[in-house]
């Protein structure tokens, strides 16, 4: 059995083994392939209306190398942060500004200190969101009426209509919302709960790949931040149900593995948006640091999952799905605009990319494949975006940006790991 497991493993890995040479030809590609669709968004932040003149058909008095208002402020922020990164890692600083960076990188909590700013950055995000529970949602978007036409039907009556038969089909999530009117009535507390639930998972899955309680703190502290997480945390429309399944299904391959795959299928039933993320699933089962053994049984428990889920979603939900599909090139480019007037309140995000793209880099390089992880996961939540526009009828929505800055705020934590190439961490260390 053993002989089988590990040629099974032998030719997942192949590919992967085939670029990884001895100069780390593979952190450059993930590097390369990051770095590119890092820059295409950058770009539309600079010049906010270039690629839509390039793709457009019209003629349009609109200057496409006009420059948007947060050009200049964006670029200066990335290059100086760049700057002052890259004269740490070559020991440039003047020996005071080098040892007080070293200090805040070598820095870690107590049990007691991590517990205490864990709690208060939840009280935090609480006093601010809480408020929003007593709005009503129809006031905020139109397609809370879409939804709460779909609670009407669901699960016992056909959709009413197209529109509220897209939302019909999110079961998981259709289950959670008319769980939260029955035992709250109001639709928004368990929305709420899950945002507040992913902003607590993001901390414990930090904390495992970095195995320092003070990069789950700073985690924690820029998803809270973060304008477009809080817009949507109370949001019954745009809830983060399959956000939170999913981040919980890569938290899952390094503790009870066999429950991955089912977290995964939940967040397909909470939103098929996630489904194509099941290649960034793949490639962190791979980096992670479980047996051989753990890692083919769990990239097959996903292969029975996506089978599950294809088989209900074509053969049982196919007309619903397959009326949104449709091929649009103009729109995959189109789908890289939307930092210039969504994400532009997403400062720290917008401002940092670059060199949290160039610092995960340096980190690969030393041998922390955990950085070529997120480096992965950060390429898929800036690509999942212009990929849905040109497979589909769906618009473009800030909310499906969430992953990315869940991914973000993991990224920049990981900065300040101690990890090192073969390092162990005792799993009886507590993570608070």
């Amino acid at each position: 059995m053993d002989i089988v497991f590990n040629m099974i493993y032998s030719s997942l890995l192949e590919m992967k083994n085939i670029i990884m040479e001895k100069k780390s030809l593979f952190s450059y590609i993930m590097f390369s392939i990051t770095l590119a669709v890092v820059a295409m968004n950058l770009v539309t932040v600079i010049y906010p209306a270039l690629i839509v003149r390039l793709v457009s058909t019209q003629e349009s008095p609109v200057n496409p190398f006009e420059v948007g208002a947060l050009a200049f402020p964006v670029m200066s922020m990335n290059v100086l942060v760049l700057g002052i990164g890259l004269l740490y890692f070559f020991n440039y600083l003047p020996d005071r500004v080098q040892k007080f960076f070293r200090f805040i990188h070598n820095f870690e909590v107590s049990r007691k200190i991590a517990l205490i700013v864990f709690v208060s950055l939840l009280v935090i995000l609480i006093g601010i969101s809480v408020g929003k529970l007593g709005i009503n949602e129809i006031h905020e978007t139109l397609d809370f009426y879409i939804v709460s036409q779909a609670l009407k039907d669901w699960p016992w009556h056909p959709p009413s209509d197209f529109g509220t038969s897209i939302y019909f089909q999110r079961h998981v999530t259709m289950f959670l919302l008319s769980l939260s009117l029955y035992l709250f009535h109001n639709v928004k507390i368990i929305p709420f709960i899950a945002s507040i639930s992913l902003v607590i998972l993001t901390y414990f899955f930090t904390v495992k790949i970095t195995k320092k309680r003070f990069s789950g703190l700073i985690a924690m502290a820029i998803l809270i931040q973060s304008h477009t997480f809080r817009f949507f945390d109370t949001s019954a429309t745009y809830e983060n149900f399959w956000v939170l399944f999913y981040i919980l299904s890569l938290y899952l391959i390094y503790n009870k593995w066999y429950l991955s795959a089912f977290s995964y299928l939940l967040s397909i039933f909470s939103k098929p948006y996630s489904a194509p993320f099941v290649i960034m699933t793949i490639f962190a089962v791979l980096a992670s640091d479980i047996t051989k053994k753990k890692k083919i049984l769990t990239i097959f428990s996903y292969s029975i999952a996506l089978a599950v889920a294809a088989f209900i979603m074509i053969k049982l939900e196919g007309n619903v799905w397959g009326s949104l599909a449709r091929l649009g090139p103009n729109q995959f480019w189109i789908g890289f605009t939307i930092w210039a007037y969504e994400l532009r309140f997403d400062i720290i995000l917008v401002s940092t990319i670059l060199p949290l793209v160039v610092g995960l880099f340096i980190m690969a390089k030393k041998g922390i494949k955990e950085a070529n992880m997120v480096m992965f996961l950060i390429f898929g939540g800036f690509f999942s975006v212009p990929m849905l526009t040109l497979f589909s009828d769906y618009t473009l929505q800030p909310y499906r940006f969430v992953p990315l800055i869940v991914f973000f705020s993991i990224g920049v934590a990981l900065l300040f790991s101690k990890k090192t190439t073969g390092e162990v961490w005792s799993e009886s260390k507590p993570l608070l």
